[in-house]
């Protein structure tokens, strides 16, 4: 009966045959599965759906649900109803069953009752938990106070929100952060909203990531980044410098390699050392020697590079800004190169590699990933696509370009007057014709007008 189920769905099969989908090992039918489940991003926000994976994928045959039933992972993210009925609490627990030991991703509402049967049973298997995300109250605040290491030996991330800057929160959650720096299998904290105030006092051995999505100023975060010895990858979203500080103390991060700052990015770049660093994503600083001064402080080599925009109205990278950073040694074996600031001729023309014996300096020979935006006269962009695309195997040729991204503005704004008025630029047909024989060649292109 199974077997005709299947074969119904696939009116191409033999009708005299078993559908082929049914002989599929157990092993590679458990990663088809395990690829049908949404982000665990999607997942935990989602109420459990009868017509969704997981269980949409034991409704198939009885094949399918044995297999799908073997799979822990399948059922290692769920998004909880609290002050649930005794059906959804009888799911939840059969749920949680499948899930083995299997690290658990879930949410904790923002309002949660201080006694629900879906939170005492969450609770109770606090052992399992492995991702969770928590918006901050009263009974949140509550049962985070009682986590020790032992407790939460899978527990590896975790995202706190406070939206509610209630006093009562704050202080929780100044309690909590101790806490969670004393869990040794936590290697990730999200902060949303309130950033506890002794966050910087508290020593983080653990930490491998942390991101902070609230403003803070540069000293706390070099205070709290010279308290995490681990550290990977931080994510700062609103850097904040009020004063020029020259008693900024250096920090040395010999672990990071994954560095991302938005806002005021000068002073915090120039108290850094950090010689495993690999990528950095930043908003330009007005000091455009910056990159130059941490190459030669941290001896580091970058593979990825970001510029990221500021909230400029007309923001674009200078000539001399664009030939620093591609003078900068900790940029000549980058790999990607994203610009979001629309750039000119001359930075284009920098990074065209130059024939045999033609005068001028070779930039960014590794480079076979870029995106940027362009204020560039016609033909100028896809020369430089061009000759890193048209390369000769020799000791001096660059690595190929794979991927390009280009937006090509066919309108500059400027100031007229008082006001911002757009000016035509170029219809960009000589660009449009090289770049789309290239990409006919092989070259992933996406070239986008604006």
């Amino acid at each position: 009966m199974a077997d005709k189920r299947v074969c119904d769905e696939f009116p191409l099969a033999p009708a005299n045959q078993q559908c082929l989908v049914l002989e599929l090992p157990p092993e590679l039918l458990g990663q088809i599965l395990i690829s049908c489940l949404s982000p665990r991003e999607i997942a935990r926000v989602f109420p459990i759906n009868i017509l969704a994976p997981p269980l949409v994928l034991c409704q198939v045959c009885r094949y399918w649900r044995n297999v799908a039933m073997s799979l822990p992972i399948l059922w290692s993210t769920l998004c909880l109803d609290f002050r649930s009925t005794p059906k959804k609490i009888a799911l939840y627990r059969l749920w949680l069953e499948r899930s083995q030991h299997h690290p658990l991703t879930f949410n904790f509402s923002d309002i949660l009752p201080k006694s629900d049967p879906a939170l005492d049973l969450l609770c109770s298997h606090m052992y399992h938990w492995g991702d969770i995300e928590v918006d901050m109250g009263s009974e949140s605040t509550h049962r985070l106070l009682t986590l020790r290491a032992e407790m939460v030996p899978l527990l590896q991330r975790i995202k706190i929100r406070d939206n509610t800057q209630s006093m009562q929160n704050e202080q929780g959650i100044d309690k909590i952060a101790p806490i969670l720096a004393s869990l040794s299998s936590l290697s990730e904290i999200i902060w949303l909203g309130y950033i506890p105030r002794n966050i910087s006092t508290i020593f983080w051995p653990y930490l491998r990531r942390f991101v902070i999505h609230k403003s803070v100023n540069t000293r706390q975060c070099l205070l709290l980044m010279a308290r995490c010895p681990m550290i990977e990858e931080i994510v700062i979203l609103h850097l904040m410098n009020p004063t020029h500080d020259t008693t900024l103390p250096v920090v040395d991060l010999p672990h990071l390699r994954t560095l991302y700052l938005q806002g005021d990015t000068g002073q915090l770049l120039d108290r850094l050392l950090c010689p495993s660093l690999r990528s950095l994503d930043m908003t330009p600083p007005m000091d455009n020697k910056i990159l130059q001064r941490l190459g030669a402080r941290s001896s580091c080599n970058l593979f990825h590079l970001c510029l990221l925009e500021d909230d400029r109205p007309m923001h674009t990278i200078s000539e001399w800004d664009a030939l620093e950073y591609l003078q900068s040694a900790c940029c000549q074996t980058l790999r990607s190169l994203h610009i979001k600031p629309a750039t000119t001729d001359t930075f284009f023309r920098n990074l065209t590699w130059k024939a045999d014996g033609e005068a001028g300096t070779q930039y960014l020979p590794h480079l076979v990933e870029l995106s940027a935006t362009s204020f560039t006269t016609d033909g100028i962009v896809s020369e430089m696509v061009a000759s890193r695309w048209h390369i000769q195997r020799k000791g001096n040729s660059p690595a190929r370009l794979v991927f390009v991204k280009i937006r090509q503005m066919l309108f500059a704004r400027r100031m007229a007057k008082g006001d911002l008025v757009s000016l035509p630029l170029h219809t960009y047909k000589q660009d449009k014709a090289v770049l789309g024989e290239l990409a006919a060649q092989g070259l992933t292109l996406m070239n986008r007008l604006r």
